[in-house]
């Protein structure tokens, strides 16, 4: 995803860059998503594929080195025998200057008791499933690789928003860096930009073998610190999942909680319907207040428009906003900065399917 984002950064001055961009996001997508299936979480492949490719004598070779400057980039910090740890701040984005190369002929050696029952593990957990929250305090069940179809509405609707969200948030970064805003700024923590991780799963309510009840994934600690959120307490790694690879055992099913989630004002207010309302004040000079209300999560874009149907200005242009009441705000100018003259204008909501036009009046 920060890879992604270098990419739009080149766009900027060369729109074929956007290729680029969209396959890393695509890239990052797939990782994301795997977080959404029980079997990646509780299972960890890192020192067995570093274990294969040392083996195959690859550590030098193209695709290895792409792999570990994604790792880098996101992050991470490999140990001696292969684990990944995962820090709390984020590296200055760049990417590797040779062209990237995905083939690898790599030979299981060794490691193909410990692959056989990391597979085992994963297709266990994958099955068995898993109630767990994310940092927005979100309740839900996940399970396993292709039971996206299976899922609830509201359970599936989680991965969705992640993904909206993790997209939406690319294409605003072109707007961020058009408006003079850093690459570096945006790849920062604390960043919008990683808005899609809330999504993701960050903890274990409980799951039906009762091993890791009441316990933070992994990567809670990261997670949270990458989005600058404080809802993951300092404390968290004493009721971390336990590192589990094709080496360890798994633990006691005791079904005791290690800890609880920690409690946080999830209720967001939820309007019935999709409205846009008449601004105010209207006639008005130069400022007026647009505001609006969401029934469900969705991209938003709101536009004024002039009497014969020309675009004047875009105020928003595509932003995923939750559901509730909104509001923003024209002060008159159009597109390159001018003052408009007065007159009649139309302003226009479009919102998934929900499209409404509204009308005002600019004095002078």
């Amino acid at each position: 995803h920060r890879l992604a984002l270098h990419y739009v950064e080149l766009a900027r001055t060369d729109p074929v860059y956007w290729n680029a961009a969209l396959h890393y996001e695509a890239n990052g997508l797939h990782s994301l998503t795997d977080l959404f299936c029980y079997g990646h979480i509780v299972t960890s492949h890192d020192e067995t594929s570093h274990g294969i490719i040392e083996y195959s004598g690859l550590t030098d070779d193209t695709a290895y080195l792409w792999m570990e400057n994604v790792l880098t980039m996101g992050g991470a910090t490999r140990a001696a025998n292969g684990r990944i740890d995962l820090i709390e701040t984020l590296p200055t984005v760049s990417n590797r200057p040779n062209n990237r190369n995905d083939f690898m002929e790599v030979w299981l050696g060794d490691w193909w008791n410990w692959s056989r029952i990391e597979r085992d593990y994963h297709e266990q957990f994958n099955a068995s499933g898993a109630v767990v929250r994310n940092l927005k305090g979100d309740t839900f069940n996940i399970r396993g690789d292709g039971e996206v179809r299976n899922m609830s509405t509201a359970d599936r609707d989680v991965i969705v928003q992640a993904v909206r969200t993790s997209v939406q948030s690319l294409f605003d970064a072109y707007t961020r860096l058009e408006n003079g805003e850093s690459e570096a700024a945006i790849a920062s923590e604390g960043s919008s930009y990683f808005d899609a991780l809330e999504w993701i799963p960050i903890f274990v309510e409980n799951d039906t073998g009762n091993y890791f009840p009441g316990r933070w994934t992994r990567y809670a600690g990261h997670v949270a610190a990458v989005t600058g959120s404080n809802i993951v307490p300092e404390n968290w790694s004493g009721c971390q999942m336990a590192y589990i690879n094709g080496g360890e055992y798994l633990p006691d099913q005791n079904g005791n909680p290690c800890t609880s989630f920690p409690d946080i004002n999830v209720s967001v207010p939820l309007a019935s319907a999709t409205i846009l309302e008449q601004n105010y004040p209207n006639p008005f000079n130069p400022v007026t207040t647009i505001a609006f209300s969401l029934a469900e999560a969705t991209a938003v874009k709101l536009s004024i428009i002039d009497m014969s149907g020309r675009l004047v200005r875009t105020l928003l242009s595509g932003e995923f906003m939750d559901p509730g009441p909104h509001s923003t705000s024209w002060n008159g100018r159009d597109q390159s900065g001018q003052m408009v003259a007065a007159g009649a204008y139309f302003y226009r909501l479009e919102a998934g399917r929900f499209s409404e036009t509204g009308q005002m009046a600019l004095l002078k």
